[in-house]
């Protein structure tokens, strides 16, 4: 994935400005101080968003799991039923979920996702990406410093 001269603004504030980089497959992560643009390059990366110019080439042709600050989840939804919804809807049929949710570390509670805590949906959100088998993924995660690191994982980028 070859990403060219990418800005992106909105309105008059300029989020990211001619930024250039390749990917390769492996782990690739961003660090940068808050309001530095890791989540809008991420945002692009993953196509929720659009930039303003420059292109990024390549990420059409790769199926991309993103995981974002704050997942969506249906509130309504167990774990158990949140990983089987996903895997449904992607056409993934082996997925076991209660062992996708103790990889990650949640036990499979039986509450609705509105009930759970911060850290418990992130978990959540992982396990859900992870049975979706992306070729490339995309996630925040904290780091030291109050400053979060992009992780862009490639394996067939």
């Amino acid at each position: 994935m070859n990403v060219t001269q990418l800005t992106k603004r909105f309105g008059t504030f300029t989020a990211l400005d001619d930024v250039s980089f390749s990917l390769r497959p492996g782990c690739t992560s961003l660090l940068g101080e808050n309001g530095a643009g890791k989540t809008t390059l991420l945002n692009m990366i993953a196509r929720v968003t659009t930039p303003t110019s420059g292109q990024i080439v390549g990420h059409d042709a790769i199926r991309i799991g993103y995981l974002p600050q704050r997942p969506a989840l249906y509130p309504s939804l167990t774990p158990v039923e949140t990983i089987r919804y996903a895997a449904e809807l992607t056409g993934v049929t082996n997925v076991d979920p209660v062992h996708l949710l103790k990889r990650v570390g949640l036990d499979p509670v039986n509450r609705p996702a509105a009930h759970l805590s911060g850290g418990m949906r992130q978990r959540l959100g992982i396990a859900r990406r992870s049975c979706m088998t992306p070729s490339c993924y995309c996630s925040m995660n904290p780091s030291p410093r109050s400053t979060r690191a992009v992780g862009v994982k490639c394996s067939t980028c």
